[in-house]
């Protein structure tokens, strides 16, 4: 709220906030860093009453790291981008260790596709858009 307040007292016009990685709690997608983003239903609806956009960043890897349910999920489901030994790919990315949605695997592009509804990824609305 304070960055668009800002932008209006300075006169400085614009449509869109874009976020990088960091709006994310440890880098983890979906995942709201509540320190920086105390509420962001509040700071969407700010934005959509002035007639604005927000949109975050949101790659296809996912940080490995126990208790993150995202990846545990890929895992458990068997979604994610296999090495030619069969093992999970473990790849290094901006969050560190991360593993990859199996695009060409169907069923991980539903499951992907499901963790953008606003009813799993708290915090956003209509007005909340995706770059990837």
């Amino acid at each position: 709220k304070d960055v668009d307040r800002k932008m209006d007292r300075y006169k400085i016009p614009y449509d869109v906030i874009w976020l990088d990685i960091e709006f994310a709690d440890d880098k983890m997608y979906f995942n709201w860093d509540k320190d920086m983003f105390k509420d962001p239903i509040s700071m969407g609806a700010h934005l959509e009453e002035h007639g604005r956009q927000l949109v975050l960043i949101n790659d296809p890897h996912i940080k490995n790291k126990d208790g993150y349910s995202v990846v545990s999920e890929l895992k458990s489901k068997d979604l994610a981008v296999r090495n030619k030994d069969g093992n999970i790919f473990d790849g290094w990315c901006w969050p560190g260790s991360s593993h990859w949605i199996d695009c060409f695997n169907p069923k991980a592009i539903e499951w992907w596709s499901g963790l953008f509804n606003y009813n799993a990824f708290k915090g956003t609305l209509k007005n909340t858009f995706i770059w990837n």
